[in-house]
């Protein structure tokens, strides 16, 4: 109890001496010898919907370009990658099997871009909660598994 309280404690003063820039993106930062995950977050769902949209930046420093090719959590039935297309004069939004990172460049999925769709959110959550993703990435060598935590940030 008193480790997990000096943790949180150590957490909370970390976080209030970040400037405001650092306040706007994810405290929480993933990273693997090529990747680095960061400002990942999941969009509060709208009032009695359980769909809704997530966000985050894959950072490379590999020398070959690898994919996004899957993301999991156990808080949502399901979580798809979506790209934006236009079709017909209308932007929709389309699934799409993976996303390009660039090699030593990055990959950012953001609002009206490239975004995860996250179905069947648990209801119990609400915004100021963490959100554990599982991404999978394909490189030249495999497939690399990062877990990342993404808070549920309010909307608006």
């Amino acid at each position: 109890m008193l480790r997990t309280l000096t943790l949180s404690l150590s957490l909370v003063v970390l976080a209030a001496c970040g400037s405001p820039a650092d306040k706007a993106t994810t405290e929480i930062e993933a990273k693997t010898a090529a990747f680095s995950v960061t400002d990942a977050y999941i969009r509060e769902p709208f009032a009695g919907k359980t769909a809704t949209a997530g966000y985050l930046t894959i950072e490379s420093s590999a020398k070959e370009a690898s994919s996004l090719v899957a993301v999991s959590s156990a808080a949502a039935e399901e979580v798809e990658i979506h790209t934006h297309v236009m079709q017909g004069g209308n932007m929709s939004m389309k699934r799409v099997d993976f996303l390009v990172i660039p090699s030593n460049g990055s990959l950012e999925l953001r609002p009206m871009g490239d975004h995860l769709m996250v179905f069947d959110l648990d209801p119990e959550l609400k915004a100021g909660d963490v959100v554990e993703l599982e991404l999978v990435i394909t490189t030249a060598a495999g497939a690399e598994t990062i877990r990342v935590d993404a808070p549920i940030r309010p909307l608006g």
